[in-house]
């Protein structure tokens, strides 16, 4: 706490005058709340140094005043309900279902918060589809929430929110069996039966490649091809 506001230095030379004439106790402190500051006029000048206080009244012996250490104040988490995250492959975490997450820009307030509460692992971030709950805790007693409007509340109770992360649909109408390459040469019989025609390119008979075509790239790493014919190229 400091005696007075203004520079440092103003602030040292008022309390190193204080203390030549003063026994000073309450003057500091480190949890929220009321503290109070005890002004003693030492012995040895008896009531030859007095207070004056702002209306001008004299004050003989110990003066006294209330001083407070405000809470570090923290938003509140709440859900944002128009966010609708869909899986991609891509891990996602709670901060970005809550309302003031900007990937670019998020808020003063949600920066503060990321920045110093508790958030416990569990359910705070995932990569797969799903429903989370994730559990945001103040520090310790000297922070305290607050709401959007920067209004204190009173309950320092953690909080729960509760959010999900949506199923990837796919389009697989463009999908269809063909080969895979440039020099593929294919066509498709009376019987709706994919085949390939046999051809040499630069006098090497071409490998044809049979594959699914516009597969969506979330499938890719996925799909694994099995034959029960013969592979390469071979003629008919």
């Amino acid at each position: 706490m400091r005696l007075a506001t203004g520079s440092s230095e103003a602030n040292d030379s008022l309390r190193a005058l204080y203390d030549k004439y003063l026994e000073i106790t309450g003057d500091t402190g480190t949890k929220i709340g009321n503290n109070k500051l005890y002004l003693k006029v030492k012995d040895e000048f008896g009531t030859a140094v007095r207070f004056r206080d702002s209306e001008g009244n004299e004050i003989i012996g110990t003066y006294s005043a209330l001083w407070v250490i405000e809470p570090i104040y923290l938003i509140k988490p709440v859900l944002d309900d128009t966010v609708r995250l869909t899986y991609d492959g891509v891990e996602h975490s709670v901060y970005e279902a809550l309302v003031g997450y900007d990937a670019e820009n998020p808020s003063a307030d949600l920066i503060w918060l990321m920045q110093n509460v508790r958030l416990a692992v569990e359910g705070s971030r995932s990569v797969g589809a799903g429903t989370f709950k994730a559990v945001f805790s103040l520090p310790n007693g000297n922070y305290a929430w607050k709401d959007a409007n920067g209004n204190p509340i009173a309950s320092a109770e953690n909080v729960e929110i509760e959010w999900s992360i949506g199923k990837c649909v796919i389009n697989l109408n463009d999908v269809e069996w063909g080969y895979d390459g440039d020099e593929a040469n294919s066509y498709i019989d009376e019987d709706g039966v994919l085949c390939a025609v046999y051809t040499r390119v630069n006098g090497m008979a071409y490998d044809h490649k049979v594959v699914l075509l516009n597969l969506p790239d979330v499938l890719r790493d996925y799909v694994i091809y099995r034959t029960d014919g013969y592979g390469g190229c071979r003629k008919p």
